[in-house]
């Protein structure tokens, strides 16, 4: 039934093999002496064949397997026939036999077969096998994959490098290795449990929201994540508080300073000092200032008689970070960058692979998915030199790092260069733009974290004054710091946060010494609700609590954004589609403990103690799959919601909030969020009275107000509108409402998937729908307009107006128009010099009042 056999006997059958292939390899070396020995090198892509092949010479014959050549079926026409029509077994959905040891039934996927076919004619000329796909557990079944569907009638072994060099090349080669069964249960166990969740709770979505919905172990965590921290930004109640900040004068010049305590009492400062829920002022014994207080403040604070009570000076230590692995690298990238997850693992793909530096293809990282911090002797060494020679002895100070993740995988080397000689600047011209930024960030990390640490002075003045008039609030205290940096240690090569360290900078201050007010300034603040997870942000998350790899979390953001729409993007930020928030809100309501933290967390320790050997896979599945006389397994737990038992999603849009329906709630009236074919719209009344209208996809849910969704359900009444006739198309301009807004087309909407979209054109924003005017039409429609090829990727460059704004595209990216830029006469330089900029963050709120 399977094209593999079952997983409890892979060291059994490993050992046969290597004895059968020995037996053979005698008759075959005895029959042509004459023949010249090659040795067949498997390795995962092109470009890693390709720097290899360069190292190894004439006796190796280097071919890629392009990943992995095995999988389980993913449609129901991939399955053998006999998991196909009416006799086929219950389990063939999953292609997993539950029955019998989880036995999985792969096949050779359609765009492997040619890479297989390639290998098998290789195989015919070889004497012997090396198997070096990449050194994680992924590359190890990838490795055991090719020994089962190749089946190698010479010796066979595996060899591992975790950096593409000529000296690693033949290190390994003197070191090879048979295939670990142990990594290999571990990551079949990952690919069956994978496919028995997904393919069990993904049906259930089907039914009520549509086809395409899908549940998986780690990304349904991970998007309860986005949506738990949506809901606590819908239930945030903000306050306003005011402070003030001075300009002291003293002997020797002037510092900055902000109101700290009234007459003992410390004044509420910051967001923790108020209640999320209700806007209210917490239980932190603090004084909550307002406008009123501010100025009634201000004349008593203006004429008093200000001194400096004390100055506190303290030294500290700030000691460099470990040198990144592959998590830490991605959220460097996205926070110092502005490099998505995907962006990143794709630039350092290539990276490690090899670029042509001088005569020799080298790999210019090491690999780039490990959870280790530790760097090889050879290459501490390394760095201390370059240290030394760069910035001096007193700057090197050789450390060696340990891993703090909860589920640390195999002791694989962090991510650094292979050569610390070869700084950034020496590889710019054989480096496109991201890899350039990337090995910078990866070169000067792991340089900083075998540097000194630096040493700060951090200085803290508290200026003090009675107030004669206002005894409560005497005596105010003001406090300003500062920093001084002693010696910059790791700052030289990487300054904390991209940032100079040494900004606040306070003049020599003497305890006692008059102080004398230059300004003061109410400010108000705002309280800002949890903030939005990033993708650096979430991947932490996920790390910190143990769920998944880290070399699977970009697929993971992947999956969740562009290929299923349960997330988008907003700058940095991760925002919940309201798809997202019905998937999520289903999963965590019918199985919760599925879709749980903890739970997932447990499956990857598992998983970790079979690649260790100390669980058995089998056993392990079982226990997910059946249960236990203490626990229910993944299958009791569906069976009992089969059926209607899962009520359909309805997210009521009442005044005070978004909130689920209960079960056989009726309607009314109010706004509701519903979802139907994978698409989320509002609705209002029932029967022939019920009114729809789409949600745009970049509305987050915090943002939706009963307000707005009235809004939106009442403009969906007024379109679609016959503006007139264009008189370049010569056909009707019509007035829609779709997911991004309001817009203008030239036509009616052609019906089937494949047919071509009509131009269209944004609605600008602020510009009322019962304003809009053919002449508008026909102004809006002339746009895009492409400025010419970008001079690096070859794609086009466009320009137009934009419902917010006046944008350059290139692809996927986009940036928006500055104030300067003017759209009707910007040149491809421009736009080229936009689109190379970060995508813009979005910050606080910060009111300033009147200056005194």
């Amino acid at each position: 039934m399977s094209d593999a056999k079952p997983r409890a006997k892979p060291r059994a059958r490993a050992a046969a093999k290597s004895g059968a292939n020995s037996r053979r390899s005698a008759r075959k070396t005895a029959a042509s002496a004459a023949a010249p020995a090659k040795t067949l090198v498997i390795v995962e892509s092109g470009a890693k064949a390709e720097t290899i092949a360069g190292f190894l010479g004439d006796g190796y014959d280097v071919q890629a397997c392009f990943g992995h050549i095995r999988d389980l079926p993913r449609r129901a026409a991939e399955r053998p026939a006999a998991l196909k029509g009416p006799g086929r077994p219950h389990w063939a959905e999953f292609s997993v036999n539950v029955d019998d040891g989880f036995d999985p039934v792969y096949i050779v996927p359609k765009e492997s077969k040619e890479h297989v076919t390639k290998l098998k004619r290789a195989l015919k000329s070889a004497d012997r096998v090396l198997l070096a796909t990449d050194e994680d557990r992924e590359g190890e079944s990838i490795g055991w994959h090719l020994l089962e569907v190749l089946s190698p009638k010479v010796p066979c072994e595996r060899i591992v490098f975790h950096e593409i060099t000529r000296d690693a090349i033949e290190r390994a080669l003197q070191e090879p290795r048979e295939i670990d069964a142990h990594l290999v249960d571990a990551q079949e166990s990952r690919r069956i449990l994978d496919r028995l969740y997904g393919y069990s709770l993904s049906p259930l979505l089907w039914r009520k929201l549509g086809q395409g919905m899908s549940a998986g172990r780690v990304q349904s965590v991970a998007l309860r994540f986005l949506v738990e921290r949506e809901r606590e930004r819908m239930a945030f109640r903000a306050a306003t508080y005011w402070g003030i900040e001075a300009a002291f004068a003293v002997a020797r010049g002037e510092a900055a300073a902000k109101l700290a305590s009234l007459g003992g009492e410390q004044l509420a400062s910051g967001t923790n000092d108020f209640d999320p829920a209700t806007g209210e002022l917490s239980a932190t014994g603090k004084r909550w200032l307002r406008e009123s207080d501010i100025e009634e403040l201000l004349p008593a604070l203006e004429t008093a008689q200000w001194r400096v009570a004390s100055v506190e000076r303290r030294q500290a230590r700030r000691r460099p970070q470990p040198p990144f692995t592959t998590s830490t690298l991605q959220q460097a990238a996205s926070n110092r960058l502005g490099f998505a997850a995907r962006r990143t693992m794709a630039a350092a793909q290539s990276l490690y692979q090899g670029k042509n530096v001088g005569a020799e293809r080298v790999g210019l990282i090491t690999y780039m998915r490990t959870d280790s911090v530790t760097l090889a002797d050879q290459a501490l060494r390394m760095a201390e030199n370059v240290i030394k020679q760069r910035w001096g002895d007193d700057h090197a100070e050789r450390r060696q790092y340990t891993s703090k993740s909860r589920n640390a995988q195999e002791a694989h080397e962090a991510i650094r260069p292979t050569d610390f000689s070869r700084t950034p600047d020496s590889l710019r011209a054989v480096l496109d733009d991201d890899e350039y930024r990337l090995y910078d960030l990866i070169w000067r990390r792991a340089i900083a974290s075998q540097m000194a640490p630096a040493r700060i002075e951090q200085t803290t003045a508290t200026f003090e004054a009675d107030l004669p008039d206002r005894r409560t609030d005497s005596p105010a205290q003001m406090t300003a710091t500062g920093q001084v940096i002693l010696f910059d240690g790791w700052y030289a090569v990487l300054p904390p946060g991209g940032a100079n360290p040494d900004q606040a900078v306070l003049p020599p201050i003497t305890e006692g010494e008059p102080a004398e007010v230059k300004s003061l300034e109410p400010v108000s603040h705002d309280t800002q609700p949890p903030p939005r997870y990033t993708e650096a942000s979430l991947v932490r998350k996920l790390e910190e609590d143990g769920l998944g790899r880290p070399s699977t979390y970009a697929s993971v953001l992947e999956t969740l954004t562009r290929q299923r729409g349960y997330a988008f993007k907003r700058g940095q930020t991760l925002i919940p589609s309201f798809l997202g928030m019905a998937v999520a809100d289903l999963l965590t309501v019918h199985f919760g403990d599925l879709v749980n933290a903890e739970f997932t967390a447990e499956m990857e320790d598992q998983l970790d103690q079979i690649a260790q050997g100390r669980l058995d896979r089998v056993a392990h599945l079982a226990q997910f799959y059946f249960g236990d006389d203490s626990s229910d397994g993944l299958k009791s737990r569906i069976e009992a919601k089969q059926g209607n038992s899962i009520p359909f999603w309805v997210l009521k849009v009442a005044p005070d909030g978004l909130r689920l329906a209960g079960e056989g709630e009726e309607d009314d009236g109010t706004p509701e969020i519903r979802v139907r074919t994978g698409r989320a719209f509002l609705r209002r009344g029932t029967g022939d009275d019920a009114r729809t209208a789409p949600l745009p996809d970049d509305l987050a849910p915090a943002d939706l107000t009963d307000g707005i969704a009235s809004e939106l359900l009442d403009r969906a009444t007024q379109l679609p509108r016959n503006l007139g006739r264009h008189p370049d198309y010569d056909d009707t301009v019509f007035l829609l409402n779709g997911r991004f807004g309001p817009f203008v087309q030239v036509g009616e909407t052609p019906k089937g998937r494949n047919a071509p979209k009509p131009r269209r054109a944004s609605v600008p924003s602020g510009i009322e729908l019962d304003d809009v005017t053919l002449e508008h039409a026909i102004d809006w429609l002339r746009w895009p307009k492409t400025l010419g090829q970008h001079p690096e990727s070859g794609e086009d460059v466009t320009v137009r107006p934009g419902r917010w704004g006046a944008y350059v595209q290139m692809g996927d990216e986009r940036r928006n128009l500055k104030p300067e830029d003017d759209l009707e006469i910007i040149e491809l330089d421009r736009a080229v010099a936009l689109l190379k900029e970060p995508k813009a963050k979005r910050g606080g709120n910060r009111r300033r009042g009147r200056r005194s």
